[in-house]
């Protein structure tokens, strides 16, 4: 197939990947419409409901514990999906995906923007709480990145796009992957 295969999302917490996924997944002008979705971030939020209802532990601590084994498994399983098929992909850690068969795209917004958008998700807590766990989350993917890659998965070097989802709206975010897609297609 001419062009990318798949799209590849990374990203801070909280910058917007699973939002900007669904509307990929469901734009009917999006070059992604219908493609299936190999989404880590969730595999790993519905272990962590399965295991801590009750939510005794934070998702973070919950994160912070997964095995780098299973890490490991869990990009080797997406770098496998991503480079064979069009597919839609969320990690953070997508930095060594073949930059020839995946457009490698990276969502960031500030700190407090995206502590903003996470609250419901952490009832009681106020903004500068949720930033904290952020923050930290932050601190705890930087150093997976490092263990797992090598590398800060951060770096924008990594990406054919850098979004700053805090000033895009998820529509002009679709539009610059559509871009990125077609450019590709007609650049083979």
């Amino acid at each position: 197939m001419p062009g990318f295969m798949s799209v590849a999302l990374s990203g801070t917490a909280g910058a917007g990947k699973s939002a900007l996924i669904k509307q990929l997944r469901e734009t009917r002008a999006s070059e992604t419409y219908g493609w299936p979705v190999y989404a880590v971030g969730q595999i790993i939020r519905d272990r962590y409901k399965q295991a801590h209802p009750d939510r005794a532990v934070t998702f973070e601590e919950f994160c912070r514990n997964v095995p780098h084994e299973q890490n490991m498994q869990f990009y080797a399983e997406l770098k496998l999906r991503l480079e064979s098929s069009n597919m839609i992909g969320d990690s953070r850690f997508i930095m060594n995906l073949d930059p020839a068969k995946c457009l490698r795209v990276f969502l960031d917004a500030p700190l407090m923007v995206r502590a903003l958008r996470r609250q419901g998700a952490y009832p009681g807590m106020s903004p500068i709480q949720v930033a904290e766990f952020l923050n930290q989350r932050d601190l705890d993917d930087f150093e997976k990145g490092m263990k797992m890659q090598g590398s800060d998965y951060r770096d924008p070097s990594h990406y054919h796009l850098v979004l700053n989802t805090s000033i895009m709206s998820i529509a002009q975010e679709v539009e610059s992957i559509n871009r990125g897609l077609r450019q590709a297609r007609r650049a083979s």
